[in-house]
């Protein structure tokens, strides 16, 4: 019996994903190749198709890898979902409030504020899957949001939103931070 391995790296604005897909080449049903192939032609709905694929992962035929951000150091890690964009350095994930490690945006509704905020919406919606690396040197936590690293569709936003120009390096707390020493940190200032 045959493996069939296939590997997509997806490349987002700063950052990647590789999703890695296999299957045993003679274990598909008939009836999903069929499935598949009206999907193609557009002659079966989009539920039935998803069925199909969610038959074949339930049933340990389709494996699917995520190859996502570790967090590092002991500090909380925290994979969610985004509910909530407050601002260009604080967001959501599970109605818990995280603000950005070292990275800080202009207020709402100062000077580059919406930009800033509409820029990590665009990269990072409600929905979005997050991973929130709490910052080992601040677990005391600011205005009672989590200071953390934040991965959101794979992309680091910390270090987003100041490639992109909407914020700026917080150099008070780089000695202090785990992640002062990044290379994205030290890029910025640190």
């Amino acid at each position: 019996m045959r493996k069939v391995t296939v590997s997509i790296l997806l490349i987002i604005v700063g950052g990647g994903i590789l999703l890695t897909v296999s299957a045993d080449e003679n274990l598909v049903p008939s009836w999903i190749k069929n499935t598949a192939l009206y999907y193609g032609q557009g002659n079966t709905s989009d539920t039935e198709f998803l069925n199909a694929i969610k038959f074949l992962i339930e049933n340990n035929i389709l494996i699917v890898e995520l190859d996502l951000p570790e967090c590092s150091g002991t500090a909380a890690c925290i994979p969610g979902k985004v509910t909530r964009v407050v601002d260009g350095d604080t967001i959501e994930v599970y109605g818990k409030p995280v603000r950005f490690s070292l990275a800080s945006a202009p207020e709402h509704n100062d000077v580059g504020g919406r930009e800033a905020t509409e820029f990590v919406k665009s990269i990072c919606p409600i929905g979005s899957s997050a991973i929130v690396d709490e910052d080992d040197g601040q677990t005391q936590g600011s205005y009672g949001r989590i200071i953390a690293l934040i991965h959101c569709n794979g992309i680091n936003l910390n270090e987003a939103i100041l490639e992109n120009d909407h914020g700026y390096i917080i150099t008070d707390f780089c000695k202090d931070s785990e992640f002062g020493n990044s290379d994205w940190a030290k890029k910025y200032g640190c």
